[in-house]
């Protein structure tokens, strides 16, 4: 069955009541959601899942993944870089 063929639910009741993020900052309103969540297989084996929002097309899930990745790399890369910037 893809993620698309399951049933839907509010990502609290989805994931459960032990997964936890941070907050978004007051005044913000949550529109769409992509979530990558590593999980517990019934065989005893860790997977992963990808979900996101019926709202979110695929080439927004795209751009947004793409954006987050970009992120995500320059933030462990600082971690080596020295003061001058270099690596």
């Amino acid at each position: 069955m893809d993620a698309e063929d399951e049933p839907t639910g509010p990502i609290g009741q989805v994931l459960g009541d032990g997964i936890e993020i941070a907050g978004l900052p007051k005044g913000w309103t949550p529109l769409e959601c992509v979530a990558l969540v590593k999980c517990l297989r019934a065989d005893g084996t860790v997977g992963w899942a990808l979900r996101r929002t019926k709202g979110m097309g695929d080439e927004e899930q795209i751009g947004a993944l793409t954006v987050q990745l970009d992120i995500v790399r320059e933030q462990a890369l600082d971690s080596y870089r020295d003061d001058d910037g270099d690596l």
